[in-house]
């Protein structure tokens, strides 16, 4: 069957029920989950990449169901690349989680000169302040790392500060890293707020 001959009817019949922008923005949640509550390191990484390429596939279905043929409220992101440049200025995290999807798919990425980034899995450091708050600071910290030391500073007696040593999936470029489920999260808020605010 050719792409002019297929229906939504035809295609939405190929995804065992998930037809809506919403039913995948709920697949991203429910893959956010098995990311957060893995413990096996490859494992978790299986579910890191199911979750990028899955809200990147809600860029997708938003514009196909609400944007494309809605010359009124968005007349100049009819195209999709027009739309993906607007959502990920909108967004940056969009546009990380595109790398990781082209990168996943094709093996190459769109010109933009993103060749200096790296998803890695790798040590991440925190100084906790206020010792009074460790033991959650810590126990929200595992939910989505492995915690590999916490080392006590002491200064004239007293414990002066917390350092955290993790494990934990990242992006790293040339300004620095991000926490992967950081941005999954602010590409999670966006889509909640852009629906919500629509009526969608």
């Amino acid at each position: 069957m050719s792409k002019v001959a297929e229906t939504p009817d035809q295609t939405q019949s190929l995804l065992f029920g998930l037809t809506t922008v919403h039913d995948w923005l709920d697949k991203a949640r429910r893959e956010r989950d098995r990311f957060l509550g893995e413990t096996d390191k490859a494992a978790k990484t299986d579910h890191a990449l199911n979750l990028a390429i899955t809200l990147s596939h809600v860029e997708d279905w938003v514009h196909r169901l609400h944007i494309h043929g809605n010359n009124t409220d968005w007349p100049d992101q009819q195209k999709p690349g027009q739309w993906d440049a607007w959502v990920r200025k909108q967004c940056p995290a969009m546009l990380l989680l595109a790398d990781l999807c082209n990168a996943a798919k094709h093996r190459i990425l769109h010109v933009r000169g993103s060749s200096t980034l790296k998803a890695e899995i790798g040590a991440v450091g925190y100084i906790i302040e206020d010792p009074r708050y460790a033991e959650d600071f810590i126990d929200r910290v595992r939910k989505f790392s492995t915690v590999l030391n916490v080392r006590t500073h002491i200064e004239d007696d007293e414990i002066a500060y917390l350092d955290v040593r993790t494990q934990t999936h990242k992006l790293t470029g040339p300004d620095g890293f991000r926490l992967f489920i950081d941005i999954c999260n602010e590409a999670i808020r966006f889509w909640d707020e852009f629906l919500r605010t629509r009526g969608l």
